[in-house]
């Protein structure tokens, strides 16, 4: 578990990457740190559209990321239902029995 001096170097930390490629590695540094296994980083945007224009840094496993796209689960991900209407950053954690 992750303390809030963790999420506090990380937003330090955050505020200071230059690119996505560094964003992305603050991120895949820091997503065990902070308590997660994964981590999904996404504008929001139509997942379906296959488009280079936004920001889009995901770190699920390959396999889950084709099923998820080629099975269209991404329309009924209550945590991208979540995000959809907010914001603020979210976690499945969050969501836990106040999901659509």
């Amino acid at each position: 578990m992750s303390s809030f001096n963790d999420v506090q170097t990380f937003v330090g930390e955050a505020n200071r990457v230059a690119d996505m490629s560094s964003l992305r590695g603050l991120l895949e540094d820091s997503v065990k740190t902070l308590g997660f296994d994964y981590f999904a980083l996404l504008h929001h945007v139509d997942l379906s559209r296959r488009s280079e224009d936004y920001v889009r840094l995901v770190q699920y496993p390959q396999a889950w990321k084709e099923q998820s796209l080629t099975q269209h689960y991404y329309s009924d991900d209550p945590i991208l239902a979540v995000s959809q209407k907010s914001v603020t950053p979210s976690s499945g954690r969050m969501c836990r029995g106040s999901c659509p």
